[in-house]
C-alpha cells in the first residue's frame, strides 16, 4: 500500500506562500519595469508583472516523533510581459530562468516558527502558456519549496 502524505494546514500554505512571495520579490535582477509592487500572489493582472501561484500538493513528506516535520509546497512563477520579437521573447523567459537559478542557489533566509528551508528546485522549464486579450504573453515555470518546521 503507498504511503498516504498527509496535506498542510491551510495556515501553514498561507505562510509558506507569503515567504515565497518575499523570496521571489527580492530577486535583484528583474527587469527595471519589475518593482516589488509589481510582484503578487496569486494574479498577474498588470501588462508587467510576476505572479506567485501555490499549486496542489502541498504536503508533509517526512513526519518525526517529535511532531516536527519536511514538507513541500510547490507554486508557479508567471510573467506576463508583452514581448514583440523573437529575440524578446528569449530574454522575458530567461528572466525567469534566472529568477529559478538564483532561487536555488541563494542563501536561503530564515523563515518564523521553527521553519528552515532545505531546498528550492525549478520542476518544469519555461513555458508560454498564453495570451490576455490586450496580446500580453503569460510565461511559467513550476517550482517547489521543501523545508522543515521544527515542533514548538
Amino acid at each position: 500500500m503507498a504511503d498516504e502524505k498527509k496535506s498542510l494546514d491551510i495556515d501553514e500554505q498561507n505562510n509558506i506562500a507569503e515567504a515565497v512571495l518575499r523570496i521571489v520579490a527580492g530577486y535583484p535582477d528583474f527587469p527595471s519595469s519589475i518593482t516589488e509592487k509589481k510582484v503578487r500572489l496569486d494574479s498577474v493582472d498588470k501588462a508587467e508583472e510576476v505572479g506567485v501561484i501555490p499549486t496542489a500538493g502541498a504536503v508533509i513528506i517526512k513526519q518525526y516523533i517529535s511532531g516536527s516535520f519536511e514538507a513541500q509546497f510547490p507554486f508557479v512563477v508567471c510573467y506576463k510581459c508583452n514581448p514583440t520579437t523573437n529575440q524578446a521573447v528569449i530574454e522575458k523567459r530567461k528572466v525567469l530562468e534566472n529568477l529559478c537559478k538564483w532561487m536555488q542557489d541563494m542563501e536561503y533566509p530564515t523563515l518564523s516558527d521553527g521553519r528552515k528551508i532545505l531546498q528550492i528546485e525549478q520542476t518544469t522549464n519555461v513555458v508560454k502558456t498564453g495570451e490576455d486579450e490586450s496580446g500580453a504573453s503569460i510565461f511559467q515555470c513550476g517550482c517547489r519549496l521543501k523545508y522543515f518546521k521544527k515542533r514548538s
